[in-house]
């Protein structure tokens, strides 16, 4: 907590009723602490209480040490009627802290990555956003991804009897050049390897449109099928991916998903 204090201070107001604060080194008007707005003038212990009289400012006492500008903020600044000064955490409306709004405030924000927003659409179940996002990370159990990681082993792929890569797989074999120009040519998609061209707009849509969903519905299914042959021994045609895509399709229209 003493490593984040000086920057967890400038988050934290105060609601004036008896003015227990430091009138120059707490924070109690919108702009932050006094002094470091303007020069200490007068006493640096001056609390808030010694400008209120009666519960309103002084403005005479207020003059003293602060320029006419600096007394009309401070002229502004409502004096609460509650018992006690409160600390209140700025970065709320309410004014009470909550780890949520503290995280914001502290969190680095990296540049927004373009497929986010069409890898966790409500049209794909958690099990195929999960898959996506490794995907894209490439953290796949692929023979050439675990070679790459100093795994020694033989690699051929079943339909083709070439190496194992991730290329092959989702771009280069026979089964993916029979399956993404089935759909690029359905929904009139050039290039549609690259995943942003499905979009419908500039953005991904927050409810999913399905064909913002073709591409990561196609790369699930065709992984699906190199793991049908791995772990059943069955040869997937593409066909058979080509129906799967439609059953997930027909199954979320059913629920009302879209």
């Amino acid at each position: 907590m003493i490593k984040v204090r000086n920057r967890a201070e400038s988050f934290i107001g105060w609601k004036i009723v008896k003015g227990d604060v430091s009138f120059w080194f707490d924070s109690w008007i919108p702009k932050g602490n006094l002094a470091t707005i303007i020069p200490i003038q007068g006493l640096p212990s001056h609390q808030v209480n010694w400008f209120i009289e009666d519960g309103n400012w002084n403005a005479n006492r207020l003059l003293l040490v602060v320029p006419p500008d600096i007394a009309n903020w401070i002229l502004k600044v409502p004096i609460h009627p509650l018992n006690l000064d409160r600390a209140v955490w700025k970065q709320s409306i309410n004014g009470a802290f909550s780890s949520k709004s503290a995280w914001e405030v502290i969190r680095s924000r990296d540049t927004a990555i373009d497929w986010f927003g069409g890898c966790w659409s409500r049209l794909l179940r958690p099990s195929i956003s999960f898959f996506c996002w490794r995907w894209f990370f490439h953290k796949l159990p692929v023979d050439d991804i675990l070679q790459s990681r100093g795994v020694v082993l033989a690699s051929t792929f079943h339909c083709c009897r070439s190496s194992e890569s991730f290329d092959h797989i989702f771009f280069s074999g026979i089964l993916a050049t029979a399956v993404w120009p089935y759909y690029s040519n359905i929904f009139g998609v050039h290039d549609p390897h690259i995943f942003g061209n499905w979009r419908v707009w500039t953005q991904w849509r927050k409810k999913g449109r399905v064909r913002e969903m073709v591409s990561y519905l196609i790369i699930w299914f065709l992984w699906r099928a190199i793991n049908w042959y791995r772990h059943k021994g069955r040869i997937v045609n593409a066909s058979i991916v080509i129906k799967w895509f439609n059953d997930h399709i027909f199954a979320i229209n059913k629920a009302g998903i879209f």
